[in-house]
């Protein structure tokens, strides 16, 4: 049995420091893909500035113990740096501010990424505590109070902002835990005994992870499963477990079954379809 029912988006309405229904003005990364995808900015709505100016608020959602994810969602940081990238490409006139805590941007490209930033983009180590209303509501949406690096704070100004939400547990996640008798981990996501034969959990349903991670752990599974089912060639095609980031067992599965050779992925997407043509491609 294969778990891979993924992750749902935080929703940021009501949270800190700002929420959509309060706020039209304040979009997600996804609301803000849709409408570049669309080449269509003005629908977000954000007010009309000299120049307009947005601010980009990470770790919505995540990285807070006090609301039980206390955890880094891990695709955030990368989403939004390129989202504010390809908005200011669209609206080269506007000017964005990417609040962070610490900026989570891995991979051989990493320092390209950065050396490429556009000059009206700018870094600002640090979350808004507070959210004010603006010193000229007929130019701005709102004002945002931040701590600067000198330890001031200080307040500005935006026509509009984006929160990069993180990552939750899917609705499904709970009750299927509760029907095979699983305790969740942090902030609520599948944890499959190591030791528990026939019993898998792939992709974002285990917790927060990159796509590259989850196509890793899609093929780890796979051999996992061909490896209990006898098929122990299968183990020699996937990468170490290492390489996916968790502590799982590198070594291949002692236990193995007698029954048919027959598998059932519950779930849908990439992280399942991966799993899928693995399988068959087995045989």
């Amino acid at each position: 049995l294969v778990l891979a029912t993924g992750f749902s988006p935080y929703d940021p309405a009501g949270g800190r420091p700002l929420g959509n229904e309060d706020h039209p003005t304040a979009v997600t990364t996804a609301d803000l893909n849709r409408a570049l995808k669309a080449d269509d900015v003005d629908q977000l709505g954000f007010a009309a500035g000299a120049p307009t100016r947005v601010a980009f608020l990470q770790c919505v959602g995540s990285r807070d113990p006090e609301a039980g994810r206390g955890y880094c969602s891990q695709i955030c940081c990368g989403v939004a740096l390129n989202a504010a990238r390809r908005l200011l490409h669209a609206r080269p006139d506007w000017e964005a501010t990417l609040f962070y805590i610490d900026l989570q941007i891995h991979g051989k490209d990493a320092r390209t990424r950065f050396a490429d930033l556009p000059p009206n983009l700018r870094l600002v180590q640090g979350v808004p505590a507070e959210l004010r209303p603006p010193s000229d509501p007929d130019t701005a949406a709102m004002s945002l109070a931040y701590q600067d690096a000198d330890g001031q704070m200080v307040t500005e100004d935006f026509q509009g902002a984006v929160q990069a939400v993180g990552m939750v547990p899917a609705p499904l996640t709970a009750p299927l835990a509760d029907g095979l008798d699983l305790a969740p981990s942090l902030g609520g996501f599948l944890q499959v005994p190591a030791d528990a034969p026939g019993l898998h959990a792939v992709g974002t349903c285990r917790g927060p992870a990159s796509i590259e991670a989850c196509l890793l752990q899609a093929r780890h599974t796979a051999a996992r499963v061909l490896a209990e089912d006898g098929n122990h060639d299968a183990w020699s095609l996937v990468p170490p477990a290492r390489a996916l980031g968790t502590p799982t067992d590198e070594a291949p599965p002692t236990h193995t079954r007698t029954v048919e050779r027959s598998v059932a992925v519950i779930g849908e997407g990439a992280e399942a379809d991966t799993l899928l043509t693995a399988l068959r491609g087995a045989g």
